[in-house]
């Protein structure tokens, strides 16, 4: 018995999906619980390129821990990074004043790419 114990105590762990001695540590550290895990790392790239500079409506953002929250606000268009708005903007695509982060570094290739596998993943 105390073996079964052991085993669902290692299994189980603490919680975390990262290694919080590693540098992804800090990444991590303040994501709400996400219920789709291929929406992770797209959304540590929204949270430190939109989320942590908006204030107001897309604060909101930071409760959109599910996919269906990103597809059902229009925000996202599943399969289709060309026709997602959170894509376009951040992607620099639309060509216009609206493109994002204004007035900061734009995403890197990486950055995009991850966007791109979560909403073709979507």
């Amino acid at each position: 018995m105390k073996c079964l114990i052991l085993i669902i105590f290692f299994m189980v762990g603490c919680g975390q999906s990262y290694n919080s001695n590693s540098p992804d540590s800090r990444a991590y550290a303040d994501l709400p619980a996400i219920a789709d895990p291929g929406l992770i790392p797209a959304f540590i790239v929204i949270n430190q390129k939109c989320i942590s500079c908006h204030t107001g409506y897309h604060s909101s953002w930071y409760n959109y821990t599910a996919n269906v929250n990103w597809v059902n606000s229009g925000l996202a268009v599943s399969g289709s990074p060309s026709q997602s708005q959170i894509y376009k903007y951040l992607a620099g695509v639309t060509g216009s004043i609206s493109d994002m982060p204004k007035g900061e570094t734009p995403l890197s290739q990486s950055e995009i790419d991850t966007l791109v596998t979560w909403i073709n993943g979507i």
